[in-house]
């Protein structure tokens, strides 16, 4: 059961985001690969073909949050260009 009372916060201090640990982001990490591998024999005929950017999607969800793939400074988050088109790498 989910604990639904609410937990301290401190806006004044950093929180880094902890996408590996919801339940969903376990789930496509474990079985998105193996939906593209059946998607031809199950749903291509009521869902039309595997469209190639669904893999683009899932890997940049994938990576969010995760600093190793590089950040966006919140002047980009707010649509500034940047010379990196996007994240500092």
């Amino acid at each position: 059961m989910l604990n639904c009372a609410p937990q301290p916060y401190d806006f004044d201090v950093y929180q880094p985001r902890k996408p590996g640990i919801s339940d969903y982001y376990r789930c496509v990490e474990a079985h998105f690969e193996d939906l593209e591998a059946v998607w031809d024999d199950r749903y291509a005929r009521k869902y039309g073909f595997w469209r190639p950017y669904v893999m683009d999607v899932i890997y940049r969800y994938l990576n969010c949050g995760d600093l190793h793939f590089g950040f966006v400074p919140a002047g980009n988050a707010l649509g500034v260009p940047s010379k990196t088109g996007g994240g500092i790498r």
